[in-house]
């Protein structure tokens, strides 16, 4: 029979860290609230300078609020749960990848046996499409784990500018 000792946080590091995931959930929050923002998600039709890619997200994006009891019938009315959706699966997805490659979890999909660094995900972002390291990293956590990150989910699909990715 083995001993294992198990560390505990102090009550300085358990302040810290509620700290740091309160200061996390608002970022998540104003990254959230900004895409939605910048896909006209609370607006009942497409403007101008919107793709056909980016309507089709606005358009899944709308539903899932309707799903999630938020008024689509007007123009400007908060979504309030579709932007604490959209902020709670980013970051989770976040934080999630983090532990992965912390842990030498993280992998490409299609390579599993080496695990992924940061830096590794940042070299593979521009031959994906992805922006950065951490969309990179974020990706491979979903494609991973499916049942957990679900990649059809439009709350997936939304893209944090990159100022909200590096602060969370």
């Amino acid at each position: 029979m083995t001993t294992e000792t198990i560390n505990v946080l102090n009550s300085e590091q358990r302040r810290f860290l509620d700290t740091q995931t309160q200061r996390a959930r608002e970022v998540a929050q104003r990254a959230a609230e900004d895409a939605l923002r910048a896909l006209a998600v609370s607006e009942p039709s497409r403007p101008a300078y919107i793709s056909e890619q980016q309507n089709k997200l606005r358009l899944a994006l709308r539903d899932k609020a309707r799903q999630l009891g938020d008024d689509t019938s007007r123009a400007g009315v908060p979504l309030t749960n579709l932007v604490h959706d959209v902020a709670y699966e980013q970051w989770h997805r976040l934080l999630f990848a983090r532990f992965l490659e912390v842990n030498g979890l993280l992998r490409h999909p299609e390579y599993r046996d080496i695990p992924l660094s940061l830096e590794d995900c940042g070299d593979l972002a521009s031959d994906l499409g992805e922006p950065d390291a951490w969309a990179v990293a974020a990706r491979f956590a979903s494609e991973i784990l499916p049942g957990v990150f679900r990649l059809t989910d439009p709350a997936v699909q939304v893209g944090f500018a990159a100022e909200h990715r590096n602060t969370l």
